[in-house]
């Protein structure tokens, strides 16, 4: 287009993050060790209705756990 002065190393990025792979690294270790405090509350204090809680901390942490080996890939790739 007209007065286009990208070249093919520049590529366009509508939101230009670079994502930390020890910040997440962190996180998901802090988020891990908050989950097995939550489930150690919940089965010691009988508070059944933690459950869901508990579940979607294991799986967020799961999450976490995998986008910080994302990052560890998608920046080998480049």
């Amino acid at each position: 287009m007209a007065g286009d002065t990208t070249t093919d190393k520049e590529v366009y990025a509508l939101f230009p993050y670079e994502p930390s792979k020890i910040g997440a690294i962190l996180f998901a270790v802090l988020f891990g060790l908050s989950t097995f405090y939550h489930l150690f509350q919940m089965i010691r204090g009988r508070a059944w209705f933690y459950t869901a809680f508990v579940i979607g901390s294991i799986s967020t942490s799961l999450l976490l756990s995998s986008l910080a080996q994302d990052i560890t890939l998608t920046t080998s790739i480049q």
